[in-house]
């Protein structure tokens, strides 16, 4: 099963960690509440952004949180609509000699790299990355205006 999931590096996510230590209990809840807020548009966005004849693949798109609600998960593919939705990296980068990745996610999309083994050739349709990246942006705004730093 393949899945798309943006992870944070780790010494953005332990300067996280320690700043919510640092913050009142009131103002950890709306923190959470805020990622969970853009989790659900990053989700929204990413079925939104996701090409109309992929219906199972919206559906697999989703989103979970951890550690107190203060860590969320978005990812795409993976079971959609009782189906095992495989395909979701190869709609997001394309196949063949039509494959388009960002800069920033090329250590990732390397893992869905084919043998060659067929000819498929089918264009990038960016819908995970985009909307992720857009939502990211807005969270960050918002966690600065609380004081994340």
């Amino acid at each position: 099963m393949s899945k798309a999931y943006v992870i944070l590096p780790a010494s953005e996510v332990r300067k996280f960690n320690q700043w919510t230590y640092t913050i009142t209990k009131e103002n950890r809840q709306q923190c959470s509440s805020l990622i969970n807020k853009h989790a659900m548009m990053m989700t929204r966005r990413a079925m939104m952004f996701a090409p109309v004849n992929f219906g199972f693949l919206r559906a697999s798109i989703g989103r979970s949180f951890t550690h107190g609600s203060l860590q969320a998960t978005v990812s795409a593919g993976g079971q959609g609509k009782g189906v095992n939705v495989n395909y979701a990296p190869y709609v997001e980068f394309g196949t063949g000699t039509r494959v388009v990745v960002p800069d920033d996610v090329k250590d990732y999309a390397i893992q869905f790299k084919g043998a060659g083994l067929r000819k498929v050739n089918n264009r990038a349709q960016p819908y995970f990355f985009p909307a992720v990246r857009l939502g990211f942006r807005e969270m960050m705004i918002e966690l600065n205006k609380m004081g994340f730093k």
